[in-house]
């Protein structure tokens, strides 16, 4: 290798290269410091290695939410839903219904804002919450969004807040949340038919 391209290799490329891997990290720690939030997390949408959206956010005993965003339940299945009180006033529960393993919930959402916080509860290795968006004009595909996993021999926390990110959804529609319960402990809890906040 000639002296002109070790040269270029030492004293041009390998420092740009480290400043443009430290420009990424730097940018991936606080995209909005340099303006370009929106833009950086589009290209989270679309798949690329940027850091993307975390998928769940989990804050522990923060209390229930009461403003919700217009929406409603359209189906559930297999069977019907089984609701049940709880002792928290103005709080019901969705439960897995007599007989079965799992139910899917369908969710219509009008949602404006970057995420939904909705409030799951588990208990058991066996018991667990899922959310997934389901994709306008694509039967069946889904966008996984949460998952909260049960614990044997533990509850986890009531009124934990979860929320689940909006950012690659399109929110000019209302969006189609499956809310998919597991296992015989597996809780969706709802105010007034609201389950997302």
């Amino acid at each position: 290798m000639s002296i002109c391209k070790r040269t270029f290799w030492k004293y041009a490329f390998f420092p740009l290269l480290i400043n443009a891997a430290l420009l990424v990290h730097l940018m991936g720690r606080d995209p909005a410091w340099w303006g370009l939030r929106s833009h950086y997390q589009r290209l989270g949408c679309l798949g690329l290695p940027v850091g993307g959206q975390s998928a769940l956010v989990q804050g522990l005993d923060q209390g229930f939410l009461l403003g919700a965003p217009p929406q409603r339940l359209l189906s559930v299945s297999p069977g019907s839903p089984r609701l049940e009180i709880t002792d928290t006033p103005g709080w019901s529960l969705y439960t897995v219904a007599e007989g079965a393993t799992s139910q899917a919930f369908i969710f219509e959402v009008q949602a404006s804002g970057e995420s939904l916080t909705f409030f799951p509860r588990v208990s058991g290795a066996d018991s667990s919450v899922e959310v997934a968006a389901l994709k306008s004009g694509d039967s069946g595909k889904t966008v996984p969004l949460a998952r909260l996993a049960g614990k044997a021999g533990e509850w986890s926390p009531i009124s934990a807040r979860w929320s689940v990110p909006l950012l690659c959804l399109d929110r000019d529609n209302p969006i189609m949340l499956r809310v998919t319960l597991t296992g015989p402990w597996a809780q969706l809890w709802v105010r007034d038919g609201a389950a997302f906040f």
